[in-house]
C-alpha cells in the first residue's frame, strides 16, 4: 500500500485505538519461554490453534483479521458458515464504507497537522470519530458471531482469540526484557490494537480500488520502467486516487493518464503502452490478430 495513503490512516487509528482497547483480554502473567527452535506443528489430535513460534523465538504474527483466522480453525455446520459469511460481508461493506467516507477528512487533517492548527484537528478528530462510532457502536466481531454460533463454537472461537491475543502481549513482554526496555502494558495494548486497524483499513482501501489497483500493479509488472519512472507514477497515482477520494470519474481517470503518459519519454511510452495491449489480451478484452 502507498505510504502517502498510510500516513493517513494512522489518524483514524489513533481515534479509535483506546475504544478498541476496553474489549480486548488482558494478558497472562508470563509463562515458560518458547524455545527458539523452529515453528511447532501440532499433530493431529491436538487442540488447533492460532500460536505459533518462531525460530527466533518470537511469535508468528497473522496478517489478515484474529477472529477469522480463527473462525478458519472451527467445524461449522452448513447453517452456521452462512450466517458467519453473511456476518462478515456485511461487517466488511460497513467497514468499507466508512474508511472511504472518511479519506477526506483524513486528507485535511494531515494538511492540519502540518500547518499545526490545531482548532481544525480537533474538529477534524471529531468528524472521523463520528464516522468510526458506527462501527464502534455496532460491538465486536466475537460478540456477534456469538449469535449465530453453537455453545461450543462460540466458546472456542473466544478462547482462540484470547488464547493468541494473549501470546501477542507474552511475546512483547519478552522482547522488551530482552532489549533492556520497560514494558507497559496499556501502551502495548493501544499501539497492537492501532496496528490491526490500521492493517484492517490497508485493506479496505486496497478492496476499493479493487480490479484496477491489481491492474496498475501487472501493468507496472509489465512495463519494467526505470526504477525512479515507476516510483514517479506510484506517487502521481496515490495523489489522483486520494485527490479523488478513492472514486474518481471515467473522465478524470482518463485525463489522468493522459498527462501521465505524455510526461513519459518515448521509450516508455512505448513500454507502458505494449503492457497495456497484454493486459488487455490477457483478460480477454482484445482479440489476438
Amino acid at each position: 500500500m502507498p505510504a502517502r495513503i498510510t500516513g493517513l490512516v494512522v489518524g483514524a487509528v489513533l481515534i479509535v485505538a483506546g475504544q478498541a482497547c476496553a474489549s480486548v483480554p488482558p494478558a497472562g502473567p508470563p509463562t515458560v519461554e518458547p524455545l527458539a527452535g523452529p515453528t511447532v506443528t501440532l499433530s493431529d489430535s491436538a487442540a488447533p490453534t492460532l500460536v505459533r513460534w518462531g525460530y527466533d523465538g518470537r511469535l508468528v504474527r497473522l496478517d489478515g483479521s484474529i477472529e477469522e483466522a480463527a473462525l478458519g480453525l472451527l467445524s461449522l455446520s452448513s447453517a452456521e458458515r452462512s450466517a458467519v459469511e453473511s456476518v462478515l460481508a456485511r461487517r466488511t461493506a460497513e467497514f468499507d464504507r466508512i474508511v472511504l467516507a472518511s479519506i477526506g477528512p483524513l486528507q485535511r487533517l494531515d494538511g492540519a497537522r502540518v500547518e499545526g492548527d490545531s482548532r481544525a484537528v480537533g474538529k477534524l478528530l471529531g468528524e472521523i470519530a463520528g464516522k468510526i462510532y458506527p462501527l464502534v457502536a455496532r460491538g465486536s466481531l466475537l460478540n456477534e458471531l456469538r449469535e449465530f454460533l453453537s455453545a461450543e463454537n462460540a466458546n472456542r472461537l473466544e478462547g482462540l482469540v484470547i488464547e493468541y491475543r494473549q501470546a501477542l502481549m507474552r511475546d512483547e513482554r519478552q522482547a522488551a526484557r530482552r532489549a533492556g526496555q520497560a514494558f507497559n502494558a496499556i501502551e502495548t495494548l493501544a499501539r497492537l490494537r492501532g496496528e490491526e486497524l490500521e492493517r484492517a483499513i490497508e485493506r479496505s482501501i486496497e478492496r476499493s480500488l479493487g480490479a484496477e489497483g491489481a491492474e496498475f500493479e501487472r501493468l507496472l509488472q509489465l512495463a519494467r520502467l526505470k526504477p525512479e519512472t515507476e516510483q514517479m507514477i506510484r506517487v502521481r497515482a496515490e495523489e489522483f486516487f486520494l485527490a479523488a477520494e478513492l472514486n474518481p470519474t471515467q473522465e478524470q481517470k482518463e485525463r489522468f493518464v493522459t498527462e501521465l503518459f505524455l510526461d513519459l519519454e518515448r521509450e516508455e511510452r512505448v513500454a507502458v503502452l505494449l503492457a497495456w495491449l497484454a493486459i488487455q489480451r490477457e483478460s480477454g478484452m482484445m482479440r489476438k490478430p
